[in-house]
């Protein structure tokens, strides 16, 4: 079951729960300012957090480059208190080159204890994740679309 995490304003991102698979997923919402990210990537972490998920699908798709004061801010905050929660497995999208080199930038001086995995599109990214840890289910992919 498909979930949209509600009662909480996730204004710069979609945020949806597969709670069969332990499949936290967020999408970038391009039309909105990226002020407010900081806070809704802490209430992440609290969501991650109380739905044990162990998947997370983070689709940055239209996401401006981070400022060397956000990369700076992962490096020393978000992502310490990231490694300390049940993640096994990352699935990125990410549509730029810059978002690329950001990410190899924060990663490199802080390696996650959890598989990372970097794609272009919301299927394959979805596929890889239903994939690893069970077996494959070509129609939780279609179900998840479609919610």
């Amino acid at each position: 079951m498909v979930t949209h995490v509600s009662g909480t304003p996730w204004s710069c991102f979609l945020v949806r729960h597969e709670q069969a698979r332990n499949l936290l997923y967020i999408e970038w919402q391009p039309l909105v300012s990226a002020a407010p990210a900081r806070e809704m990537l802490q209430q992440l972490l609290t969501a991650i957090d109380t739905r044990h998920a162990v998947r997370w699908l983070v689709n940055l798709h239209g996401m401006p480059a981070l400022s060397l004061s956000d990369q700076h801010w992962l490096e020393q905050h978000y992502l310490p208190q990231l490694v300390r929660l049940p993640l096994q497995y990352m699935a990125l999208i990410l549509t730029s080159h810059r978002q690329h080199e950001d990410l190899l930038d924060v990663t490199a001086h802080f390696p996650p204890p959890f598989e990372v995995q970097v794609f272009d599109d919301l299927t394959t990214a979805l596929e890889w994740l239903h994939y690893v840890g069970a077996p494959a289910v070509p129609e939780a992919v279609r179900h998840f679309h479609a919610a």
